[in-house]
């Protein structure tokens, strides 16, 4: 397990292969149809939940699917698990197609305001391991590690206000990999 102190939390395998196969063979028979690609980034996007405005523009939302709704009182459990406590109220499934599909470091609340201060975001990582950069903003200094079917890892803290996030794309061939993402939005 990584720990970075009131930032992230990151807990490699925290579903057995086996449920992780099953729960991306879910994620795809279910939620599949909901995907739209994302203009210029690589990747296909579906939201859940709660309200969604990204740089104060309302996006499609759908409603929960059942194996998310499983995946999130689970990860719920984990969050509360390390005192913090949060009832997740939105997701955002990713999907990266390829070892090309990147996602650039970013801050999460610079263009998703209802998430407020510090927010908990919880993400699950299945299908092809993938690095996942953490970058502090005064200093740069990185962080690395591979996120691997079936990790956890929770963002929390200061991980918006003072890092940034993010899969940088891969020289090896890759298999599809699959982030599902959950928040609290306030409204």
């Amino acid at each position: 397990m990584t720990i970075v102190p009131n930032c992230l939390i990151h807990v490699p395998n925290f579903f057995s292969r086996s449920v992780a196969d099953e729960v991306m063979k879910d994620m795809m028979k279910d939620c599949r149809a909901d995907f739209s690609p994302t203009a210029g980034e690589g990747r296909s996007m579906a939201r859940y939940g709660a309200t969604y405005t990204y740089q104060g523009r309302p996006l499609k939302i759908y409603p929960w699917r059942d194996v998310l709704v499983s995946l999130k009182e689970q990860v719920q459990a984990a969050c509360a698990s390390f005192d913090l406590n949060v009832e997740f109220n939105a997701a955002v499934l990713n999907l990266y197609k390829d070892e090309k599909t990147d996602l650039p470091l970013h801050a999460d609340t610079r263009a998703i305001h209802q998430l407020g201060k510090e927010p908990v975001i919880a993400c699950i990582s299945l299908g092809s391991a993938r690095p996942f950069q953490l970058v502090e903003k005064k200093t740069g200094k990185e962080q690395r590690f591979d996120l691997g079917h079936g990790d956890l890892y929770i963002m929390h803290g200061v991980s918006q206000s003072q890092y940034l996030h993010g899969a940088p794309a891969v020289e090896r061939i890759l298999l599809p990999r699959v982030s599902v993402t959950f928040r609290h939005h306030k409204e």
